[in-house]
């Protein structure tokens, strides 16, 4: 096996060096841009600039309930039903109804029959959870999955730890129903 270098890997690791290892050193150092370096090579210099679309809004999902003899949704509280946080402060909640948005929103998945399946069962669980939590309540004849998108902008954060805001706080033409399960 040859050791010498190619010039062609060598020109590579020069064209690295200079266009990029270099520059994002002196960015880092001096906290100035390089004046004369044009734009889309700036974007690459910067690791904020890696990402340069920010999304717009952000899904939050909401879990309702049905009572029998009663007309009105109650909203579940998500701490009722997930506790464990595995991904910071949203719980495995969300990563389970990821593919099932893309569904309701149109998209093609490779996960849509058994995001249908899972969410039957998913509703299930919550009826039998909420029968346990609360049994001098009614019995549930239904579930909903709600998701909301809420604009992302300056007058809109939220202090301490991430919370959903309450469902109330949403316009009514925002709210999504994902699905209804009947029981």
């Amino acid at each position: 096996m040859s050791t010498h270098i190619r010039k062609k890997d060598l020109w590579s690791c020069l064209f690295l060096l200079c266009f990029w290892v270099f520059p994002l050193l002196y960015i880092g150092l001096t906290k100035k841009e390089i004046s004369f370096f044009p734009r889309p090579l700036c974007y690459l210099q910067r690791v904020a600039f890696l990402f340069t679309n920010g999304i717009q809004q952000w899904p939050v999902y909401y879990f309702q309930a049905l009572p029998e003899n009663s007309e009105d949704w109650i909203t579940l509280r998500e701490e009722e039903y997930f506790q464990l946080q595995p991904f910071g402060y949203r719980t495995r909640i969300y990563q389970m109804f990821l593919p099932f948005v893309h569904y309701a929103m149109g998209y093609e998945s490779q996960w849509q029959k058994t995001s249908l399946e899972r969410n039957e069962e998913l509703a299930a669980w919550l009826k039998q959870r909420y029968e346990a939590i609360h049994p001098q309540s009614l019995r549930l004849k239904a579930i909903q999955f709600v998701v909301v998108y809420y604009d992302i902008n300056e007058n809109f954060s939220l202090e301490g730890h991430w919370r959903p805001p309450p469902l109330e706080f949403f316009a009514p033409e925002k709210i999504k129903i994902l699905s209804t399960h009947h029981f």
